[in-house]
C-alpha cells in the first residue's frame, strides 16, 4: 500500500472513529430551537439584552430564563440569576435532556435550588420532542 492511501486510510479511520464517538453526544436541535417553541408558546423575548451587554435567552412578563443542555446545568444557575437580577424578574431554567440521560443533572440541579433557597424557576424540556413542564412552584 502506497505512504498516500495509508494516510487517507488513516485519516478516514480516525474521522469514523471521532464522529462515532460523539454521535451520543449529539445533539438533536440547536439551543436555539428549543428557545424558539418555549419563548413563542409563553408570549416571550427571544435574545434579551441586559444593560450591561449579556444576553437572557428568553424573557417573559414574570422570567428571566436561561436554556441549557442537561449537562451544563450548573452554568445555567448563574446565568438565570444575573438575568433575574438584570430584568428585576424571577430567575428561570429551562433544562433541555435527553431521554433518561438528564435525571441525574435535573437531581443535581434540584438539590442546589432547594439547599440554598434559590428563587428559581425549573421547567424540563424533553430534547427529542421540545414538549416541556414546570417542576415545582406555580406556572
Amino acid at each position: 500500500m502506497s505512504r498516500l492511501k495509508k494516510a487517507a486510510t488513516t485519516l478516514t479511520l480516525i474521522l469514523l472513529i471521532a464522529t462515532g464517538s460523539n454521535a451520543a453526544g449529539r445533539r438533536l436541535h440547536p439551543e436555539a430551537w428549543y428557545q424558539a417553541k418555549f419563548c413563542n408558546a409563553e408570549n416571550g423575548r427571544m435574545e434579551w439584552t441586559t444593560p450591561d451587554g449579556a444576553r437572557c435567552d428568553c424573557l417573559t412578563e414574570r422570567y428571566a430564563i436561561e436554556f441549557d443542555f442537561d449537562t451544563k446545568w450548573a452554568e445555567a444557575v448563574g446565568q438565570s440569576l444575573l438575568y433575574g437580577a438584570a430584568s428585576n424578574r424571577q430567575p428561570g431554567i429551562v433544562l433541555i435532556v435527553r431521554n433518561g440521560e438528564g435525571d441525574v443533572y435535573q437531581e443535581r440541579l434540584a438539590k442546589v435550588i432547594e439547599t440554598y433557597k434559590l428563587p428559581l424557576a425549573l421547567w424540563i424540556m424533553d430534547a427529542k420532542t421540545g414538549a416541556y413542564q414546570r417542576i415545582g412552584g406555580q406556572s
